[in-house]
């Protein structure tokens, strides 16, 4: 603990503390709530701005992306400077972003709006990890906190559809970003007077930083242009060898950098390598097709966005049930066994929307398959987390997580790109939403081998474990 602290009594050391759990929290409810709320208000937005499928696709990915390329040298950042700085720094950028994007008149505006939310996203995501984790020095403390933590994330998750849809029927689609504003200040206010904490030497890895960005926003630029640019175009050629060339130097640097954004050696244990692609696969999945049933639903179906909402609501309440019960059913099961049975309940999902949304089923008729695309999500997606802390040494628990973290945020932006461009270019949008399903069945499905193949082992482990 730092010498200043020493001097504090129990009672301000304790108000201290409060307060920086109801700072952290307020900003992952943020984070949470502009996902959700973002996408049923997508229809809004476009004919409030006259824009396409590929504007939408922006006023998502401009957010995902960015997030992406830079969650791990945020996390950097806040050792370097200290979390408690770093995090205020992330969520007034965040803030100041959402009050750009209310403002926005045109798309440009808002997708400006949207890539700087995703700057303090990527800063103030790792920074309250990192912040709760030096607040709360007691390690039962600190389990607390973190369930509380996520536990707000869980409500935000099941109250985002809603609140958003509620929020564009009756004010309109700036309203989403301005109920960030409020938040955003509590959040900020809080955080001043947590206690402070010590900074690390640590290094940007700025060159590697720059390849990244530059990879993943050529890859998002290709793919979602690319039905426009036409695919045997040479813009698209050259678009998509930028991507390549500039991911090959990305995996050149890491490898030969003494202080590499991405430590390549964490790749080399299975079933760290494993959680990696079941996070990109099934983000990949879970995010496309919540982009393209929002847009279903209110284009085929002409739902309002308050109903869009209500129609999504057992997505989200079945995500929360499942993250309750994944750690009891993972001890008792094994992690593999309730991985592939949650991957197996998401392609099912999936399967029966692909069957369901196209024949024209009312959206009640959609629950039981977004249930268990929910509740198959909720399982898998504690005991991933759980898994890819115990796999790797406690030295580079941070970074592993800020890994693991980022393969959720790419997948996210290329299932909103992939799902994007099918229907898009499928003949009609109820065609596009059965491809972007059968796809997104086809990823759950790959899920459930790779939870088998790659996870296996960690059951053993498990169960070799004194209870």
């Amino acid at each position: 603990m730092p010498q200043e602290t020493m001097c504090w009594s129990e009672t301000e050391f304790a108000r201290h503390r409060r307060n920086t759990l109801v700072a952290t929290c307020t900003s992952y409810i943020l984070v949470i709530l502009d996902t959700s709320v973002v996408n049923v208000a997508l229809q809004s937005i476009a004919q409030s701005l006259n824009g396409d499928i590929s504007s939408l696709q922006w006023v998502v990915s401009a957010y995902t992306v960015v997030f992406a390329a830079l969650l791990l040298t945020g996390g950097a950042l806040g050792d370097m400077v200290g979390a408690r700085r770093a995090y205020v720094w992330g969520l007034a950028i965040f803030t100041g972003a959402s009050a750009i994007c209310s403002l926005a008149g045109n798309l440009p505006m808002l997708l400006a709006g949207r890539a700087l939310q995703g700057i303090g996203a990527a800063i103030l995501v790792p920074c309250s990890l990192a912040l709760l984790a030096h607040t709360f020095s007691d390690p039962n403390e600190r389990s607390r906190a973190i369930s509380v933590w996520a536990a707000c994330g869980g409500v935000a998750l099941v109250l985002g559809p809603v609140v958003g849809g509620f929020l564009v029927s009756k004010f309109g689609w700036p309203s989403i970003f301005l109920l960030n504003i409020p938040l955003g200040i509590v959040g900020i206010v809080m955080s001043r007077s947590s206690p402070p904490e010590h900074t690390r030497d640590r290094r940007i890895d700025l060159l590697g930083q720059i390849l990244a960005i530059v990879s993943l926003s050529a890859f998002m630029i290709t793919l979602i242009e690319g039905p426009h640019w036409r695919w045997t175009s040479w813009t698209t050629i050259s678009g998509a060898s930028v991507a390549i060339v500039t991911l090959v130097l990305f995996l050149r640097v890491q490898a030969t950098s003494e202080h590499p954004m991405l430590p390549l050696d964490l790749f080399r244990i299975k079933e760290f390598t494993g959680v990696c692609l079941v996070f990109a696969f099934s983000m990949f999945a879970f995010a496309g097709v919540l982009f393209v049933t929002s847009l279903y639903l209110q284009t085929q179906q002409h739902l309002s966005p308050f109903a869009t909402g209500l129609a999504l609501l057992p997505l989200s309440v079945f995500v929360t049930a499942g993250n309750l019960s994944s750690a009891r059913l993972s001890t008792k099961f094994g992690s593999s066994k309730i991985l592939c049975v949650g991957m197996a309940m998401q392609a099912t999902g999936f399967f029966l929307l692909s069957i369901k949304g196209p024949d024209g089923g009312a959206p009640e008729q959609l629950a039981p398959a977004l249930s268990l695309i929910g509740l198959g999500g909720g399982l898998g997606a504690p005991t991933l987390t759980s898994v890819l802390v115990s796999v790797v040494d406690k030295t580079t628990t941070g970074i592993a997580s800020g890994v693991g973290n980022t393969a959720r945020q790419i997948g996210a932006a290329f299932g909103v790109a992939v799902c994007g461009v099918l229907i898009s270019t499928e003949a009609t949008v109820t065609q596009g939403f059965r491809s972007a399903t059968a796809v997104a069945a086809a990823l759950a499905l790959l899920n459930a081998i790779v939870s088998v193949v790659f996870l296996k082992g960690q059951d053993r482990g498990e169960r070799s474990q004194p209870r």
